[in-house]
């Protein structure tokens, strides 16, 4: 997790060349700018998924999940 309340989504992400090349691995030096477009992994790059580079899921309070967020719109659409 992230300062600020931002955690890296998805969970446990790592970009396309293995699962050294983590969130961690791109806060060092300027790895987000070098290579944070490229290796997608899981359906995202790590420019999108990690908060060290911009990316992740803002969390305010209490943490909701997709599946909350899903139905929050269903319920919103219909109304």
């Amino acid at each position: 997790e992230c300062g600020g309340g931002c955690i890296n989504f998805p969970q446990g992400w790592h970009d396309a060349d293995g699962p050294e090349y983590n969130c961690a691995w791109y806060e060092k030096s300027d790895r987000c700018e070098e290579d944070g477009g490229k290796f997608r992994s899981m359906g995202f790059v790590a420019n999108e998924a990690c908060c060290t580079c911009g990316g992740g899921f803002e969390q305010s309070g209490t943490a909701i999940s997709l599946e909350d967020s899903e139905d929050e719109d269903k319920e919103i659409a219909s109304a």
